[in-house]
């Protein structure tokens, strides 16, 4: 029987089909897609579980997009939330607010775009450029008003939060109760309520776009329902 020994080979395996082939690499393909798909849940699970929102519902200008960026955050689609995410922002800032900004330089382009850097270190954090370019004064807090700078806002990369539009200077006593209790000379004063959040801690440019936005929105709703029930000829 000779030339069928692997000396007669040269030390080579033989060289015959692999009938489980196909089956294997089918297998890693759907580990592969498997890790993906886990790691995707770990990142997305920062994000809370709001659940996409419904047709009628999506049309409404900020909350729509906003709350399915945050949908598509929490299952992984970073992609989508990035678009959704630049739609509820345009929604809340008026373009025309945001192209006179970037002509009044209210942008910082170049790094570093941590939100404080320390006294020695030669290049200014955003706290330091804004009161430099006068868009925060001597102790004024600066409250990031849509994305904050933790929480959820963690995972939202320094260069977009940390911008002067997400920025809305506010004294010691309102940035704290904003956040949390805050005491003043002894007194602990409460954590404002959901409604005067919004007054003190969204600017007014941006409450006046909303308002109006949500307006719009709820008149286009209406005349959506309306043709719904309208009856068909």
């Amino acid at each position: 029987m000779a030339g069928t020994g692997s000396f007669e080979r040269g030390g080579q395996p033989r060289s015959v089909p692999d009938p489980d082939e196909r089956a294997y690499d089918e297998a890693m393909r759907q580990q592969r897609a498997y890790n993906a798909r886990q790691e995707a849940r770990k990142v997305g699970g920062l994000f809370p579980d709001v659940g996409h929102p419904g047709e009628l519902e999506a049309l409404i200008p900020i909350w729509g997009p906003g709350r399915e960026a945050l949908a598509d955050a929490h299952d992984g689609d970073f992609i989508g939330a990035v678009g959704n995410g630049v739609l509820a922002v345009t929604d809340v800032v008026p373009t025309k607010a945001v192209v006179g900004g970037l002509a009044k330089g209210a942008v910082k382009v170049s790094g570093p775009h941590v939100w404080r850097t320390k006294p020695w270190e030669a290049e200014q954090g955003v706290r330091q450029w804004m009161g430099q370019k006068g868009f925060l004064q001597p102790g004024e807090h600066g409250h990031h008003w849509l994305i904050p700078r933790n929480g959820w806002g963690k995972a939202v990369p320094d260069w977009l939060k940390n911008q002067p539009w997400n920025i809305y200077g506010r004294d010691a006593v309102t940035h704290g109760r904003l956040h949390g209790r805050y005491t003043v000379e002894g007194v602990k004063l409460p954590r404002f309520s959901p409604a005067e959040r919004l007054l003190h801690g969204v600017p007014p440019s941006a409450q006046a776009a909303a308002g109006g936005a949500v307006g719009r929105a709820g008149s286009a709703g209406g005349r959506q329902v309306e043709e719904c029930r309208a009856p068909k000829r």
